[in-house]
């Protein structure tokens, strides 16, 4: 398939660019030295340098990757039985490609189980049932290899023996995961463009190694997998240790700040944001609500201030 879809010129200018989505992007791909930092910070040429913009219109891999007009949407849902009958939870997220995987790895890791294990040094560590980092790749490629012309959905669908996500893009007939990680094969690639942006800020390695990368993880950690093509599309599978894991309540938001801050009152939104791996709207609504409950306070400007840690 070719990506000429990717370059053609949306109705939309630079007021449709989710800024804080784009910086975020931007401050990543600079800081893993994929892409050199701008003497002064530009969304334009910023945006017409990743071929994302030109003729004061976004591309529509520009458009689906950062604009705030929410373009895409991913269903995850989180199911009492494997029927898929009664669910305790199910939502719509409709957002841009760049923080719906986000969202989506969020939503796995906070609705799996973790168990809790004793460190070399005494500490606890919080293990996942399933490997994050393997979750992480296959979120990444289901956004990065979706058919963004017809009508399906990114779906992530949470069962109490199993981790499913569906990418609404058919895979290379013929083929399955396991022959592009077993075989080495070349990359198959629907949207050239945009796998070569999410390339810029690390969430893409290389292309064609993120299903090496994912059975490398899951066979090392004993870990079952699966796959299956279904409605025009294709699902993978993470099974879970229903058995054997026990539930641990993962920090919020507003404590994974608070400790970050507790640390380096110093810090600005956007390390706090790349720290904990999330949007800086996210971080800023953390930050309100500590300041609302006394926690924190802001001393000075923006630009120059720190923040006051209130309680301990």
């Amino acid at each position: 398939m070719n990506d000429n879809w990717e370059n053609t010129l949306t109705e939309y200018g630079i007021e449709a660019i989710d800024g804080n989505a784009l910086k975020a992007f931007y401050f990543r791909a600079v800081s893993c030295g994929r892409m050199n930092q701008m003497s002064v910070y530009d969304e334009e040429l910023l945006l017409e340098d990743l071929g994302l913009y030109r003729e004061k219109k976004l591309t529509k891999a520009g458009y689906y990757l950062f604009s705030n007009r929410k373009p895409i949407a991913l269903n995850v849902a989180v199911y009492v039985t494997d029927l898929r009958v009664i669910f305790s939870n199910k939502e719509r997220l409709e957002d841009n490609i760049y923080n719906l995987m986000e969202k989506g790895f969020s939503y796995i890791k906070e609705h799996i189980n973790w168990s809790v294990r004793m460190g070399k040094d005494t500490s606890r560590v919080e293990v996942p049932e399933i490997p994050v980092e393997a979750v992480r790749e296959i979120i990444v490629n289901s956004f990065a290899h979706a058919d963004y012309r017809g009508e399906s959905e990114n779906e992530i669908v949470i069962t109490p023996t199993r981790v499913e996500i569906y990418n609404p893009g058919e895979f290379p007939e013929k083929y399955t995961p396991e022959m592009f990680a077993k075989k080495q094969l070349k990359s198959m690639p629907r949207n050239r463009v945009i796998l070569q942006t999410l390339y810029k800020s690390k969430d893409v390695e290389a292309f064609g190694s993120g299903f090496r990368k994912v059975y490398a993880i899951c066979e090392k950690e004993g870990k079952r997998t699966d796959f299956s093509s279904k409605y025009g599309g294709f699902s993978f599978l993470f099974y879970r240790d229903v058995l054997t894991s026990v539930k641990v309540k993962k920090p919020s938001t507003e404590a994974e700040v608070y400790k970050l801050l507790r640390d380096d009152p110093k810090q600005t939104r956007m390390q706090l944001s790349l720290k904990i791996k999330k949007t800086v709207r996210t971080v800023q609504r953390a930050l309100n609500k500590l300041s609302l409950e006394a926690k924190i306070k802001r001393i000075g400007s923006n630009k120059t201030g720190y923040w006051e840690i209130l309680k301990a």
